[in-house]
């Protein structure tokens, strides 16, 4: 019960609206298409589970046919009965659309979760395989730099570190390239 009463909860904001919809089509007369009025409910509802969804449309469809049943005359009209009528319909119509907006919602989440697993991937490949040989050419660099007199054996060795550090970022290169383009490669199949 707790839980139903948070005002925060969209099902909450929805309860209520079908209950301020309920109590303005009971002090509106039968042939005004208040009804339509509870569709409101499911833009409120739309995103919950299917149980949320399923449950408003019965409520709602019930409190539509309820003002009928309270107010129904022998001399009723037709209209008025195919104004209830075309309410529900629209109200399960409603419904129907709420749960095709849940399902593209759930897909579109679980691309967002796959495409940003992706892009974890991709920055830890990146800080880990392109820091190391960084790391190795700035040191180098610097002992090159230093003061003190390198022999042509160390400066041979050094420029082999170097060019071996420079093999690896290209190889990494030519790595992460490959893995952003399966990844666009992916995406483009699966908009088609």
């Amino acid at each position: 019960m707790k839980n139903l009463l948070n005002l925060k909860r969209p099902a909450t904001q929805a309860l209520l609206a079908l209950i301020t919809v309920f109590i303005i089509d009971l002090y509106t007369p039968l042939g005004v298409a208040v009804g339509v009025l509870y569709l409101f409910c499911f833009f409120l509802v739309c995103s919950q589970d299917k149980k949320t969804i399923i449950t408003f449309a019965i409520i709602a469809s019930i409190l539509t046919l309820t003002k009928l049943i309270i107010f129904y005359s022998p001399t009723t009209s037709y209209t008025i009965l195919l104004n209830r009528v075309i309410t529900i319909s629209v109200i399960i119509t409603a419904a129907l659309l709420a749960f095709r907006h849940r399902k593209l919602m759930e897909v579109i989440n679980e691309e967002r979760s796959i495409y940003v697993k992706e892009l974890e991937a991709m920055m830890i490949m990146t800080s880990h395989r392109v820091r190391k040989p960084l790391a190795t050419c700035l040191g180098l660099m610097e002992l090159v730099e230093s003061d003190n007199a390198l022999s042509r054996e160390e400066l041979t060795t050094i420029t082999g570190h170097l060019k071996s550090s420079a093999l690896e970022l290209d190889a990494f290169t030519k790595e992460l390239t490959s893995f952003i383009h399966a990844i666009e490669t992916k995406n483009k199949n699966k908009n088609r």
